[in-house]
């Protein structure tokens, strides 16, 4: 903080605060909705993954840093997790939930991040409006509520590509960044912190900052190797130009590129190494595709934050500023992004959110200059409003979800209730055979496996999904022995004909309570 003056600081401090107490208010709402049942700490983007993520951070406060996936009943490697520490940390030694851990993770990054992004307006904009600079970064979307009036609703499903990312991609915007994950809030403050680290080495050959280029390479790529070639195609590009330029920057640039390379070298080698000697690791890799919207959906995405970009852009076209430089670079290839040839095309809008904020001020902030206080107080207000349009209905989607206490977000008492009976029944780690809705929370609870629980993160996971279906769909008894031979505890809910079908078959029920049966398999019996 000693680059910053006491009024940036103070900044700083209200801003983290408001963006604290705005990114809480969901999750602490549907704490309180719950009342007697349980609150999962997740909201509608992407509620499965959050299940996941508290798996493994169980599993490191146990002890165990390289986490398994028991998101699928068959062994798999354990993999190096080291975004979960904090939090595993904090339910190990505070004792809280790993929900409450995940989030408290989450918000402590907030100020940090907030930092940065003031210390990223200094390099680039001017001084003037900071506070509405700052805002304007942190709660800008894009226009995506307006696709119902373009698209039919039945296309609006979560998941589908039609779907404007700027509603549920919890990496297209700054904002639902700051809502979701911490390890999406980390990556992308390790992101930023490298692009900062680049143009302060850049501009003054200041090797601290070649320092901590180097450790937030290293970091991001133990996260999210993928991010690579977001790093490389923007540094390249920006070297580039200035090489083209014939600026002696240049060769800064290179040396930082250099360095860049050689931090990524043990994230990448680690999960090149995973991909090339785990098959599971493998199978999961080409499960998890997540391709961009199409171009149009893209652009509503972004709606008014890539039109003013785009002016921005023409405006300065003849600049030789190597910071407007790098911005512009970063907007045009980080778009580009979106629609390379990889599996992970949407992961890779991660960032892009920012250049195009920062080009949009470079033409807002000289149309406020222009005019009187009070005018330019009002105007200020409206641009805030508009451009976070998408985000306010993304925040209202999850009161109304929270409200009504939809399934995931809030499981039944009674559901807990037997999945905490689970652990203590068990003297080590079981596969447990459960409905498809249930299946996917139950491991962070009990810290067993489930014979699916997440489409990517459970493996054949479509052929697995069909036979779960069928199976608590039709109880035939040519599947009951697939059944058995498949998990060591079959989770019965609501289905006395299942029940009795079970009963009949000799199968021991360990558990039964408010509609909820457990039975225990001949696997489990053999195993003991």
């Amino acid at each position: 903080m000693s680059s910053f003056t006491h009024r940036e600081r103070i900044l700083i401090f209200w801003v983290s605060l408001g963006a604290i107490i705005l990114t809480a208010a969901p999750y602490l709402a549907g704490w309180f909705w719950a009342g007697e049942d349980t609150y999962t700490w997740t909201h509608s983007l992407t509620v499965g993954d959050f299940f996941v993520y508290y798996s493994y951070i169980n599993q490191i406060a146990r002890g165990d840093f390289f986490p398994a996936d028991l998101l699928t009943a068959e062994t798999t490697r354990g993999i190096l997790q080291i975004v979960w520490i904090v939090p595993a940390a904090l339910v190990r030694v505070v004792g809280v939930s790993a929900g409450v851990a995940f989030h408290l993770y989450r918000l402590a990054l907030i100020p940090i991040f907030v930092a940065l992004v003031v210390h990223l307006c200094k390099r680039v904009l001017p001084e003037t409006h900071r506070l509405f600079q700052v805002l304007f970064i942190l709660t800008s979307s894009g226009i995506g509520f307006f696709a119902p009036l373009f698209i039919r609703p039945e296309e609006l499903e979560p998941g589908k590509f039609s779907w404007p990312m700027d509603l549920w991609v919890p990496e297209s915007n700054t904002f639902l960044t700051l809502l979701h994950s911490p390890h999406i809030l980390l990556s992308l403050l390790l992101l930023v912190a490298i692009f900062v680290c680049l143009l302060e080495y850049v501009s003054n050959a200041k090797r601290r900052a070649l320092v901590i280029l180097a450790v937030s390479v290293g970091v991001l790529m133990l996260i999210h190797p993928f991010y690579l070639v977001t790093l490389g195609a923007i540094s390249g590009g920006y070297a580039l130009l200035l090489t083209m330029r014939r600026e002696t920057a240049a060769l800064r640039a290179w040396r930082a590129i250099a360095v860049i390379a050689l931090a990524a070298i043990p994230g990448v080698s680690y999960y090149g190494w995973l991909l090339a000697n785990d098959a599971a690791f493998l199978l999961k890799a080409r499960q998890n595709i997540l391709l961009t919207t199409s171009l149009p959906m893209t652009l509503m995405c972004y709606g008014g934050l890539f039109v003013f970009a785009v002016v921005g852009l023409w405006r300065q076209r003849t600049s030789r500023d190597h910071v407007f430089a790098f911005v512009a670079v970063w907007a045009l290839l980080g778009f580009a992004l979106l629609y390379v040839p990889v599996s992970f095309q949407r992961r890779l809008s991660e960032g892009l959110h920012l250049p195009l904020a920062l080009l949009s001020l470079g033409v807002l902030l000289p149309l406020f200059d222009r005019m009187t206080r009070m005018s330019r107080a009002v105007l200020m207000g409206f641009v805030l409003v508009v451009f976070s349009l998408s985000n306010i209905v993304t925040m209202r989607h999850d009161f109304f979800l929270l409200h009504e206490r939809q399934y995931a977000l809030v499981i039944p008492r009674r559901e807990t209730l037997a999945a905490e009976w689970i652990e203590p029944y068990r003297a080590e780690p079981i596969v447990i055979l459960a409905p498809l809705n249930v299946a996917p929370w139950l491991p962070s609870v009990t810290g067993d496996s489930v014979v699916v629980g997440h489409e990517i993160e459970t493996l054949r996971v479509d052929e697995k999904i069909v036979w779960v279906q069928e199976w608590f769909g039709s109880h035939g008894r040519n599947e009951l022995t697939r059944a058995r031979e498949s998990a060591d505890l079959l989770w019965v809910q609501d289905d006395p004909a299942l029940e009795q079908l079970l009963v009949s078959q000799g199968m021991p029920m360990v558990y039964d309570a408010d509609g909820i049966s457990l039975f225990e398999t001949r696997r489990k019996a053999e195993n003991r």
